[in-house]
């Protein structure tokens, strides 16, 4: 009888290890959600800064002007807002996608 009893102690010790470490993960985890909403924020506006930046540099252009040296930035920046734009869409959506 009192082996029995015993493991049934062993049992709910482990249990409740098992519960502790439960909690221990979900805190980590839900800190890293935390982490990457941030990190989505700060991405997010500096692809507005990015975005509005372009506007205003092609409204600066004179229509009719398209200087080579123009035209690579002006690719180079769409490459970048389509990238950042897949990037916004999920984190899926990049694999294969962007290259650095």
């Amino acid at each position: 009888m009192r082996r029995n009893t015993l493991s049934r102690a062993t049992a709910i010790i482990d249990a409740a290890d098992d519960e502790a470490a439960r909690n221990r993960e979900l805190r980590r985890l839900r800190a890293e959600i935390q982490r990457l909403e941030e990190e989505k924020e700060d991405l997010t506006r500096r692809l507005g800064f990015v975005e509005r930046e372009l506007e205003n540099t092609r409204a600066k252009v004179p229509r009719g002007m398209s200087t080579s040296r123009f035209r690579r930035v002006t690719e180079a920046l769409n490459d970048a807002l389509d990238c950042a734009s897949s990037w916004r869409s999920g984190p899926s959506s990049l694999i294969g996608g962007c290259a650095p």
